[in-house]
């Protein structure tokens, strides 16, 4: 029943794609409660579900649970839900490699969703290439070379994740979304080296190629791509893409990427001189960011802050909420956040 409300729902993970359904036959009943509403069934029965997954039953079994029940996770944002099931399978003894590198996957996804250091990231990434090519998967072993550009990406290393991105993309991924989702990282790296024309042009590419089906990964994508035409100034598509986005979003339910939908429209409305609108946007960011620990999207919530408050003519708190974001940044390790800071800083022409 898993198996199939997660085939249902178009968060776009390509992890869980291939896995095998169990030859058990359900209820029609209970069939039909699962294809009427997937994520409602999933909602309901998740105690259980979780419970099952750290019992003391067939590694396999828990495996697949786990990777199943991932992009639901992801969607509410689940954290300590989702490192509970993987942490429960320890080294994955008895696990085969190609479902351990999917495993391995998912972890990775958990950890660059929270925003784990870097360091993690990239040993994460490690094990995923070490279980892909145990396994022989070159469709796994590219999605351990893509998360490894994302780790060099959020250590703030650009010129070596713009690098691997693009020597993973000359590979030829054979997977359609993942091929996507690596083009949107290398924009988003773009982006973060000043060079947002470049960035609207690769993620309008990764929009293009992703399949119909993977719902939630376009409404991130469209984000990432109305982020970069907020960076050009550009209200006028920003604001249509983000609409395609909320629908999408609102759909799904997806509470955190709402709010990151939220702050690149508090960007587009500030391009507009809407200050009321962008300040509505950027609160509700920022409630989302502190209920759910989300230290990214705080630091985000930041720099949108101090950019409305330049564009109000406010130089002055502008500088002061950019010196707290860099300062806090510093705090907890996160060289990317600091780098964005630094970088918004050097942009609006205020003093570092």
């Amino acid at each position: 029943l898993v198996s199939v409300a997660d085939e249902l729902i178009p968060h776009g993970s390509a992890v869980a794609a291939g896995l095998p359904v169990p030859d058990a036959v359900p209820t029609p009943a209970a069939l039909a409660a699962v294809r009427r509403d997937p994520l409602a069934w999933l909602d309901r029965h998740l105690p259980v579900l979780l419970a099952v997954g750290t019992a003391d039953v067939d590694p396999r079994l828990r495996a697949t649970l786990a990777v199943r029940l991932n992009g639901h996770l992801a969607i509410r944002d689940a954290h300590e839900q989702r490192m509970r099931l993987f942490d429960s399978l320890g080294d994955l003894a008895g696990v085969p490699a190609e479902l351990a590198a999917r495993v391995w996957q998912c972890r990775f996804a958990a950890a660059a969703q929270h925003g784990d250091d870097p360091a993690t990231l990239r040993r994460t990434a490690k094990r995923v290439l070490d279980a892909a090519t145990e396994a022989g998967s070159e469709t796994m072993m590219t999605s351990g070379r893509f998360q490894l550009a994302l780790a060099a990406h959020r250590d703030g290393a650009l010129a070596e994740a713009e690098e691997s991105y693009r020597e993973a993309l000359a590979a030829g991924p054979r997977d359609q979304d993942s091929r996507a989702k690596a083009l949107c990282g290398l924009g988003v790296v773009l982006r973060d080296a000043g060079r947002a024309d470049e960035a609207v042009r690769v993620i309008s590419r990764a929009v293009a190629e992703l399949s119909p089906a993977a719902s939630r990964v376009r409404a991130i994508l469209l984000v990432d791509l109305a982020t970069a035409l907020a960076d050009l100034a550009d209200h006028s598509r920003a604001g249509a893409v983000l609409a395609e986005a909320r629908r999408i979003i609102d759909e799904l339910g997806d509470e955190l990427g709402s709010a990151h939908l939220a702050v690149v429209a508090a960007r587009v409305h500030a391009l507009r001189a809407e200050w009321p609108a962008a300040t509505r946007c950027l609160a509700l960011a920022a409630t989302v960011a502190q209920r759910h620990s989300a230290r990214e999207l705080g630091h985000l919530v930041t720099q949108a802050r101090a950019e409305l408050a330049h564009r109000r003519g406010d130089r002055a708190g502008a500088a002061v909420l950019l010196a707290r974001g860099i300062e806090d940044a510093t705090a907890t390790g996160d060289r990317l956040g600091l780098l964005r800071a630094r970088r918004l800083l050097t942009s609006l022409g205020l003093p570092g």
